[in-house]
């Protein structure tokens, strides 16, 4: 993205500009921001203090959401 920061807000309008409704950003150690029906809101994430192994940690985390978001 040109190799400047940008803030999750600028995001969040971005993608709700793309035609985006529902939007998770996932900022590695950060917090998780979540943006679903005009509400943004942060999720703590806990701090693990010995990763056993990060293979595929996103592709675990995006089928995580995707199947708790499909019990709805």
């Amino acid at each position: 993205m040109g190799g400047g920061a940008i803030d999750t807000q600028s995001i969040i309008n971005k993608a709700k500009k793309a035609g985006c409704t529902e939007i998770v950003i996932k900022c590695g150690k950060e917090d998780i921001i979540y943006h679903f029906e005009g509400i943004t809101k942060s999720i703590k994430i806990k701090q693990l203090n010995k990763v056993v192994d990060s293979t595929s940690a996103g592709d675990s985390f995006n089928g995580g959401y995707l199947a708790s978001r499909l019990k709805r």
